[in-house]
């Protein structure tokens, strides 16, 4: 529920990357948008005070931050994206096969490195002593 807030991000940056207009309606989308962010992210600060919650305020506020920098980034690339396609007049089609290019070569980079990243629990590795292996990984998927 805490991702709508990405409405603000995306007008912001828009207005800032792509110089494209933004209108009273725009600003009201984005106060109700801001609004609701507030009292769902309220709400699990509220929730989190109780004894039977399973999270702390700290481990709420960083899910909240973290959350943040996903709709700040994802915002970016949106607007980004649309930047490029303006510019260079390219194809959607062709600009949709590259992000997936790109998102596969991410993928395999980050694979590879939380490769050599050693298990700080017992609990999250269940075999091995690294927080990912490929080779675990593709057994199971394939058996």
């Amino acid at each position: 529920m805490l991702h709508g807030g990405s409405l603000f991000f995306t007008t912001v940056l828009s207005r800032i990357i792509v110089k494209r207009a933004v209108y009273r309606h725009n600003v009201l989308g984005c106060i109700f948008s801001i609004s609701g962010f507030a009292i769902v992210g309220y709400a699990g600060f509220l929730s989190s005070k109780s004894s039977s919650s399973r999270f702390s305020s700290g481990d709420l506020s960083i899910g909240i931050v973290l959350n943040i920098i996903s709709m700040v980034i994802g915002s970016t690339m949106v607007n980004v994206q649309e930047l490029i396609l303006r510019r260079n007049n390219i194809d959607v089609q062709r600009m949709i096969g590259l992000e997936g290019q790109f998102g596969l070569v991410w993928s395999f980079v980050f694979m590879v490195v939380v490769s050599f990243i050693p298990c700080p629990n017992s609990g999250i590795c269940h075999r091995g002593a690294y927080l990912d292996d490929m080779v675990i990984a593709i057994r199971e998927i394939t058996s």
